[in-house]
């Protein structure tokens, strides 16, 4: 089925929903690449060459691949999950730098999409100019208390969102109308880089 619409509007007001946290400036431009179809596509376009030129071919290439990002970037070696972690435990492992090899998120979410979510952050426009970002501790602090919100809304409903959500979870569905077609919905990422460039249907797992 053709992939809906990009959809640049779903955003979320990150100072007011998180004031307390830390790299506020730098998640703006994350939820802003995420958001943007110009930006995303050209940083797909650079993913392509960039794994014509690694000599990205399966799984295995790309797993390593994404493994010497991680550490060039003051990352740990990504841990293989297999079940659906709680919300804790997941925050657990993205507060000691820990990327993760989602096993049992299925194939829409994707085995990597997490991951690819932030080596194509680091190489939107020239990776050259991401250097000073500090990615390791974005990654972190975004499993810190002051990045999750917990609070019962006026209908009665507990709020229990977290930045990471927010920036890179949110929920697809792509045997429906997609709920947020952009970049923040892995779901979504996943088909639409593979529509938009079928290269990386040998690469994207």
């Amino acid at each position: 089925m053709p992939v809906p619409k990009w959809n640049e509007n779903q955003k979320v007001d990150i100072a007011t929903k998180y004031p307390l946290v830390k790299f506020q400036a730098n998640y703006l431009d994350m939820q802003a690449f995420f958001t943007s179809e110009l930006r995303m596509g050209k940083a797909l376009r650079m993913l392509e060459d960039v794994a014509e030129a690694e000599g990205i071919r399966d799984e295995t290439a790309l797993h390593l691949f994404l493994s010497a990002f991680e550490k060039s970037i003051g990352l740990q070696s990504p841990t293989c999950v297999n079940e659906l972690l709680s919300p804790n435990q997941f925050l657990a492992m993205v507060r000691c730098g820990c990327p993760i090899k989602d096993i049992g998120a299925g194939d829409d979410h994707g085995l990597h999409t997490h991951r690819m979510q932030w080596c194509l952050y680091s190489i939107d426009g020239d990776l050259r100019k991401r250097v000073g970002d500090p990615l390791a501790q974005m990654y972190k602090h975004l499993g810190a208390p002051e990045a999750r919100v917990n609070r019962v809304l006026v209908t009665g409903q507990v709020d229990n969102n977290t930045l990471w959500y927010d920036l890179f979870d949110r929920a697809g569905n792509l045997a429906a109308v997609m709920e947020v077609p952009n970049g923040t919905c892995p779901e979504y990422l996943k088909a639409y880089a593979l529509e938009k460039v079928p290269a990386l249907n040998a690469v994207w797992y």
